[in-house]
């Protein structure tokens, strides 16, 4: 994981008046795992006001104002409230004032292209060829979510660079809330938000894709190559 600092202002412009998102003095970006971007309390200047970025805003019309394709869905904080908060369109352009008690963006996750990406634990390759991989956690932007069983276990295996999941080789013998629930094709599907049994360990075969790396903090992930 590594932080980008832009030292200069993107502007866009809307009618004759000219409208710059930054965070702080400088537009402060976190690169995730997935490759999503998440920006901290991001401003609006207008003139000479720096306003804070309503959460009521079209949540899309503003990663398009930081110059991204699109919002990374659940990903925005926005925990305390205030008044004169700016309120963006679904092209980032700035609508008008929400004159009362309003919350406002602390941060948001934007993105280009995201691939799945999962942290895990440890890997072992067994005599059959076969990997075992475990504590899988999903990554989503910021965010990291235990797998929830109830998965497609093959798009699990999928999503790590396998092709094949080994039949019967799942331990699940723990539950949690709020689980990521993975497709046939190893994407995000949604969050399991009841008790629901989490992958802790499982075993997949042919991982001629499976790309591992570590990240700074010593953190080990793993995705397919092929994303």
């Amino acid at each position: 994981m590594k932080s980008i600092v832009f030292a200069f202002i993107a502007f866009t412009t809307f009618s004759a008046m000219a409208q710059t998102l930054i965070s702080g003095g400088n537009l402060e970006q976190t690169e995730n795992p997935d490759g999503s971007f998440t920006i901290q309390s991001p401003l609006l200047l207008r003139g000479n006001k720096s306003l804070k970025v309503s959460a009521a805003s079209d949540l899309n019309g503003v990663c398009k104002a930081l110059s991204f394709s699109h919002y990374l869905n659940a990903s925005v904080e926005s925990p305390s409230f205030d008044k004169s908060n700016a309120l963006l369109n679904e092209e980032g352009n700035y609508t008008g004032l929400v004159n009362y008690n309003d919350y406002y963006i602390s941060s948001i996750t934007c993105y280009n292209e995201i691939s799945p990406v999962l942290r895990y634990t440890e890997s072992f390759k067994n005599a059959d060829e076969s990997v075992t991989i475990t504590g899988p956690v999903y990554v989503l932007g910021k965010r990291s979510m235990k797998v929830s069983a109830a998965s497609d276990l093959k798009g699990v295996c999928k999503a790590m660079g396998f092709e094949n999941l080994l039949s019967d080789s799942v331990l699940s013998p723990k539950y949690d809330k709020n689980n990521a629930l993975l497709s046939d094709s190893g994407s995000f599907s949604s969050t399991v938000s009841y008790n629901d049994y989490y992958i802790d360990e499982i075993t997949c075969m042919n991982g001629a894709n499976a790309t591992v790396f570590v990240d700074a903090a010593g953190k080990k992930y793993i995705k397919s190559a092929s994303n």
